[in-house]
This record gives structure tokens, C-alpha cells and sequence, in this order.
């Protein structure tokens, strides 16, 4: 049996820790806007009830997308589709961060959205594996 002390158990846990620490990012970047509500809101111009929808729409992105883009993606090998997903999440994170208007943010969270979709069902094991 190896154990994480050895070269060959932290071989196999680095995966684990590198997944645990991408799922708290995407979860952090879906929650964060919740509590810069008052912020966001002041700097596009906009209510906080009307910047709320920032965090709904993007909730309800990943709720209603999660099984038509799982089943889209299904055949890409994992690592190549981590990868890209990652990818995709950051590009939407520059977006929102040089959002110029209302529209241009929520653009970005979308963006984000969908690779969090298919990020959290690609996180489970899978009988390939």
C-alpha cells in the first residue's frame, strides 16, 4: 500500500488536491459577487437588486446547461477537457475584469458558467477510469 509519504502516494494525491483546489475556485468565483454586490453594483452603475442577477443567471446557467454540455463534451479525453475548461474559465474571469458595462460582466459570468457546468459533472468517477 503507498501512503502519501511516500514519492508514489503524493504521485496520486497531487490530482486529488489540484481538482479539491480548482472546485473551490469555481465554487469561490460563483458565491464572491454575493458579498461585492454593493461594489459591483457602484462601479457598473447599476442597483444591487439588478446586479443580483449576476449571480442568478449564473446559477441557473449551471443548473439548466450541466446535462446538455456533459453529454456534449462526454467523449473528450478528461485532462485535455480540464484543461480547456480551465481555460475558458479564465478567459471569462479577464472579461468580467475589464467588464465596461452591465452587460459585458454578465457576458463574462456566463462565460464562467459554462465551463462551471461542465466542470462539476466531469469532477465525479466515472467507470472508465
Amino acid at each position: 500500500m503507498t501512503t502519501i509519504k511516500s514519492p508514489e502516494g503524493r504521485r496520486l494525491w497531487v490530482p486529488v488536491f489540484t481538482l479539491a483546489l480548482a472546485a473551490f475556485i469555481f465554487v469561490t468565483t460563483e458565491i464572491l459577487p454575493i458579498g461585492l454586490l454593493p461594489e459591483i453594483a457602484a462601479d457598473l452603475g447599476e442597483t444591487e437588486a439588478f446586479t443580483g442577477l449576476l449571480v442568478a443567471v449564473y446559477a441557473w446557467v449551471v443548473a439548466l446547461l450541466s446535462l446538455p454540455l456533459t453529454a456534449l463534451t462526454a467523449r473528450f479525453e478528461r485532462r485535455k477537457l480540464l484543461l480547456c475548461l480551465f481555460g475558458v474559465f479564465i478567459a471569462g474571469h479577464v472579461l468580467s475584469a475589464f467588464a465596461f458595462n452591465f452587460t459585458t460582466c454578465m457576458i463574462g459570468r456566463i462565460w464562467r458558467a459554462n465551463a462551471h457546468a461542465i466542470f462539476s459533472a466531469t469532477l465525479t468517477p466515472s467507470p472508465r477510469d
